[in-house]
């Protein structure tokens, strides 16, 4: 899994956490729904800017973000991965 694919699971595990859709997330974010998608797909490489606007819509921040997608847990599969998914919550 490359980083691409791990920031994009990282957000759509923060979003089901929240319970809104990708649609809330893009509208939120001032983005488009099949954005967003491809974001959480890891099909699109995306800027700074539009990583913060993430990160602040599922309340986190982009180090958070970035810290936990380069974890070497999320290379070792679901279980690790969810593992390095949980270090991003906040209490």
């Amino acid at each position: 899994m490359d980083i691409l694919e791990c920031m994009g699971a990282i957000i759509a595990n923060r979003r089901a956490e929240l319970c809104i859709g990708q649609q809330v997330l893009a509208d939120r974010a001032g983005l488009h729904r099949t954005y967003v998608s491809d974001i959480e797909r890891g099909r699109r490489n995306m800027t700074i800017g539009t990583l913060n606007k993430l990160a602040t819509v599922l309340g986190l921040s982009v180090s958070e973000l970035m810290k936990t997608a380069e974890s070497p847990l999320v290379d070792n599969g679901a279980t690790s991965r969810r593992v390095a998914i949980e270090t991003v919550r906040r209490p």
